[in-house]
């Protein structure tokens, strides 16, 4: 596959250099419009900032693409409130990424590839849609809808444009910045003891870093630091060495190696178990696939290092920790020990009722928590948290068997496709990120028995990694394709 051309200006004049020549005149047609509105400041940057991006897109999808990962870790973090409407800059990124994208296939100069990936992310949107004939709440149904509805727009956009071996670098940069940057503030939140007291696990708080809740910072951890690993790994390896640092730089390999080994220890500060065995089984992955000498040392350092730790005086606390996290029952007494799990159950248990009274298409995607309290009899846990701690039984719970099924599809298409680009990437690039996306898609899919990870933008930064199973090393030139217009695979 053959990466689109850049889309001229007035569909003449938009070369590389005009290009740049006009984010000045965008950024001031944004502040003229917005002195004559005599708007808030904020809004001003919000225009500004998506007219710039707008015309990047317009020119380059990629750096939609890199905007989009690069505002997830600071969606909430430093939102823009408008007053009219609480605007993140993830939304802004993708609004102004989509714009741009509409209007490149408008004009012939962008194409939407529905490949086997993009047709199951589809089914389920849909299914989602035809939920709200059983949703009380229209507004969280539409909210939930919409989420899913933007991840598999991102995802089309992402499969466009992220084909060459320039683009991932820049992904790769893009995300060992983020990572280190995150890390850093997870840092000061363990050292400062910041956060509400419940965050605190003997003593020690649980890094969160923008997220909010240590358990959605760690699915991001693993979408982002398994990556990071996968290439590195390749970097190392025998065979692939010279390659990939040729065609990445050996500052973008420093950049993963150090991001790697910082992200991995911020993800261990998060205290998450479910992000402990999700990473676990991605980083076992990663080694596995990388083979040779990483196979055999990596197997043999990580049966080391782990009995080490199991013995050491730490070994106790976390053995304690997965223990606490046995299925408890609705008669179970209540300890400060067993107090996650049991809440956590308790939404299970909801999720699973919810289900038995509505089997088909559950009570309505998004209307978990306006059902929750008629399906839990457990008075101590009558605030829903959100979702069902479970991206399986939420999917169940808000759309039934169609949903989870739909659901259950997605991953096993993610898992054909992965298996299809290994085959064919015989590029040591191309392969050291397929190998990634392999990790970063069994951690979440075993992170996501307990937890929910498709929340705060975290399914647009896994839309963005299952699109990088579209590259290519034997067709990175960036050369024109032959024609123009929409365009089906059965892929």
């Amino acid at each position: 596959m053959t990466r689109l051309p850049s889309i001229p200006l007035g569909f003449q004049a938009f070369r590389s250099g005009d290009a740049r020549k006009l984010i000045p005149w965008a950024i001031a047609a944004g502040f003229l419009s917005l002195s004559l509105a005599e708007l808030s400041i904020a809004l001003l940057l919000a225009v500004v900032a998506c007219v710039s991006l707008f015309v990047l897109a317009l020119h380059d999808l990629s750096f939609g693409v890199l905007a989009i990962a690069a505002s997830v870790p600071v969606q909430s973090f430093a939102s823009l409130d408008l007053s009219i409407v609480d605007l993140t800059w993830t939304k802004l990124a993708v609004l102004a990424t989509l714009a741009a994208w509409t209007v490149r296939v408008a004009a012939g100069y962008s194409r939407p590839i529905f490949d086997g990936l993009a047709a199951t992310l589809g089914c389920y949107v849909l299914v989602l849609a035809i939920s709200i004939i059983e949703a009380r709440s229209v507004s969280a149904w539409a909210e939930e809808t919409y989420r899913w509805a933007v991840a598999l727009a991102v995802y089309l956009i992402a499969i466009e444009s992220i084909r060459s071996n320039r683009t991932v670098k820049r992904v790769v940069l893009v995300v060992a910045g983020a990572v280190l940057a995150l890390s850093t503030l997870a840092a000061w939140q363990v050292i400062t003891g910041a956060g509400p007291a419940t965050f605190s696990v003997g003593g020690i708080t649980r890094a969160y870093g923008t997220f909010g809740e240590p358990n959605p910072f760690a699915g991001y951890l693993e979408m982002t630091v398994l990556l990071l690993v996968a290439v590195a790994l390749g970097a190392m390896a025998r065979g692939s060495r010279w390659a990939i640092q040729t065609r990445l730089g050996k500052a973008t390999i420093v950049a993963a190696v150090v991001a790697s080994v910082v992200g991995t220890v911020t993800l261990l500060a998060t205290q998450s178990r479910g992000g402990y065995l999700g990473f676990a089984v991605g980083v076992g992955i990663a080694v596995w696939l990388t083979g040779g000498r990483v196979r055999w040392l990596g197997t043999v350092g990580g049966g080391i290092c782990l009995v080490a730790v199991l013995v050491s005086p730490f070994g106790e606390d976390i053995s304690a920790r997965f223990r606490g996290e046995a299925l408890t029952t609705s008669e179970t007494q209540v300890t400060t020990e067993n107090f996650a799990a049991q809440e956590r159950s308790a939404h299970w248990r909801a999720a699973v009722s919810m289900a038995e009274s509505s089997p088909i298409f559950g009570v309505g995607a998004g209307n978990f928590d306006q059902r929750y309290r008629e399906y839990t009899n457990v008075w101590r846990f009558r605030i829903p948290r959100g979702h069902a701690h479970s991206a399986y039984l939420q999917a169940l719970a808000q759309a039934g068997g169609v949903g989870l099924l739909s659901y259950l599809t997605l991953f096993a298409v993610v898992t054909r496709k992965i298996g299809a680009a290994l085959r064919r990437a015989n590029d040591p690039v191309s392969r050291s990120v397929v190998i990634g996306v392999a990790a970063v898609s069994a951690a979440v899919a075993v992170h996501n028995t307990v937890e929910y990870l498709h929340v705060l933008s975290l399914g647009l930064q896994l839309s963005l990694i299952w699109a990088l199973l579209s590259i290519d090393g034997h067709n990175c030139t960036g050369a024109t394709p032959d024609h123009h217009g929409p365009l089906v695979t059965a892929s």
